[in-house]
């Protein structure tokens, strides 16, 4: 498992690099130091035994991403070991996303993301949302009421977490609160 994430927008929160940088897997942070220079990929490879999909589509991995928002994904299943040269030659494309490297990849360690905590580079969860908060405020205007132009829709809420990764986040939280107030 290797996840590559770009902070530069704001949506990374800390608690989300805390997160993965807990699950003890490959994760790098892609960043260009320059505004205007954007690491925004959605894409997703699983690949398993006998088979192999390439997920590309504009959903991020949040909840909005997979089953709130309107996103589009295309999905394209190799049979492996069939379509192996079809899948290498993809993941060949596509290895500028799969596997960076040079100066504007880090991977995540506890030092960076000290790191980016400290310098205020990545917001907590309630930055994020009050950022955002404080974005749709300004788009509406100051106490400017209007007549919404469009209606709304029904979602299926999405599937439930399974109960283990359920216990842990909870149990990550209360830690993290816990030596929150020590400090």
């Amino acid at each position: 498992v290797r996840f590559v994430l770009g902070i530069d927008l704001g949506g990374t929160s800390q608690e989300a690099l805390a997160e993965v940088l807990s699950w003890g897997i490959d994760c790098r942070i892609v960043n260009h130091r320059l505004p205007g220079h954007t690491f925004h990929p959605k894409l997703y490879l699983l690949e398993w035994e006998s088979e192999a999909a390439i997920i590309i589509g504009s959903n991020n991995i949040t909840e909005g991403g997979f089953f709130n928002n309107y996103e589009g994904a295309a999905h394209i299943t190799y049979t492996l070991p069939n379509d192996v040269e079809d899948f290498a030659t993809a993941c060949t494309g596509l290895a500028r996303f799969l596997d960076p490297d040079g100066p504007v990849v880090k991977p995540l360690t506890e030092e960076l993301l000290k790191e980016l905590t400290d310098r205020g580079d990545v917001p907590t969860e309630e930055e994020a949302l009050n950022l955002r908060a404080a974005a749709r405020k300004a788009k509406l205007g100051a106490g400017e009421k209007k007549e919404p132009l469009f209606g709304t829709e029904d979602f299926d809420p999405p599937p439930p977490l399974p109960a283990d990764l359920l216990d842990r986040l909870i149990k990550n939280v209360r830690k993290r609160r816990s030596t929150a107030k020590k400090a």
